[in-house]
């Protein structure tokens, strides 16, 4: 993602000044004098959460497409709001999952009365309500942030959902409550999230694809440009939903 991001840069206007590594205090001179105006972070779950707190501390915007650190979330709020920082996440930067992910919350109230719903006895495990993902083998989070999201909203529009579990084999057992979302590594894939809403006697799928990475990067640089000039916390729902 993060060479998408540089490759696209040039023509969006921009210019890439360097990357930024709190292991290397050199590195973290990009903050200082207004060398940067942003920070776009698609690092890794394990280093996540200190690059934005560090960012944030030396009052410079940035833009996360980071999954798998949010167990980290309400601290990085926190600092946001110490700070008085500015601070864009989204799982997904992609327009086109953006808007899936709208169609999934009303899918999920549209459907639960006719019995499309997680928790419907009649279903078997292998025609549950569920949440699929697959990506390249070398994503380093299970399930996708994504696929989170998806649930999150599954989660908000059909009551008998309580949560969302990673389900390891699919012959897997899990409480009627429990949605579960199976993750799957393969090759080179970019994206593919698929959401199944399982009835008594058939099932309906919404699914999304993504081809490229480009999409991503361009949702990112879209975010830096939105942020600057604000202060809080804001999401790929803001951005949209703000008049150009």
């Amino acid at each position: 993602m993060g060479q998408k991001v540089l490759e696209l840069l040039p023509a969006h206007g921009h210019e890439f000044v360097g990357f930024l590594d709190t292991r290397k205090p050199e590195s973290k001179e990009l903050l200082q004098a207004n060398r940067c105006d942003v920070v776009i972070d698609f690092s890794t779950p394990s280093s996540a959460a200190e690059l934005i707190t560090t960012t944030l501390h030396a009052g410079v915007p940035i833009v996360s497409g980071t999954t798998g650190w949010l167990d980290q979330w309400e601290e990085v709020l926190g600092v946001v709001t110490a700070t008085k920082g500015t601070f864009f996440y989204a799982s997904n930067f992609n327009l086109g999952v953006n808007l899936f992910f709208e169609l999934n919350e009303k899918f999920a109230r549209l459907m639960e009365p006719y019995g499309y719903r997680v928790e419907n006895p009649t279903a078997e495990p292998l025609y549950r309500t569920t949440i699929e993902e697959w990506h390249h083998t070398r994503k380093k989070d299970a399930p996708s942030g994504t696929a989170i999201t998806l649930a999150e909203g599954l989660i908000k529009n059909q009551p008998g959902i309580t949560q969302w579990k990673l389900q390891e084999n699919m012959y897997e057992s899990v409480a009627p409550s429990v949605l579960p979302i199976k993750s799957f590594r393969e090759g080179n894939i970019v994206g593919t999230h698929r959401v199944t809403y399982a009835g008594t006697g058939d099932d309906l799928h919404i699914e999304h694809r993504a081809h490229d990475r480009s999409g991503f990067a361009r949702g990112a640089i879209m975010a830096a440009e939105f942020i600057i000039g604000k202060q809080g916390h804001y999401s790929m729902s803001d951005l949209l939903n703000t008049p150009t």
